[in-house]
């Protein structure tokens, strides 16, 4: 009796759970072209434009102190790992 108790659960587990199986993705087609359309949209938001001049102006000019600096700081071995990068 515990046998067929034990197979009859089986069975019936093996029948639930592939209820819950498909061969077509649970979303496919629920969507409209507008999906994303928030997250597109905050992005936009939060970017900055830069203007035609500022597009244009492509040179940066080099700090040959600081560059050779850093260098003989790297050569010495004291260059510091916990400082964080850091723009000027």
């Amino acid at each position: 009796m515990k046998i067929f108790t034990k197979a009859s659960l089986f069975s019936l587990s093996a029948l639930l759970i592939t209820g819950c199986t498909t061969s077509v993705p649970v979303l496919q087609g629920q969507f409209g072209d507008q999906h994303g359309a928030a997250t597109h949209a905050n992005i936009q938001a939060h970017a900055v434009k830069p203007s035609a001049q500022q597009k244009a102006n492509t040179y940066i000019p080099a700090d040959p102190a600081r560059t050779a600096l850093a260098l003989e700081k790297y050569r010495q071995g004291k260059v510091d790992a916990s400082a964080s990068a850091q723009t000027e």
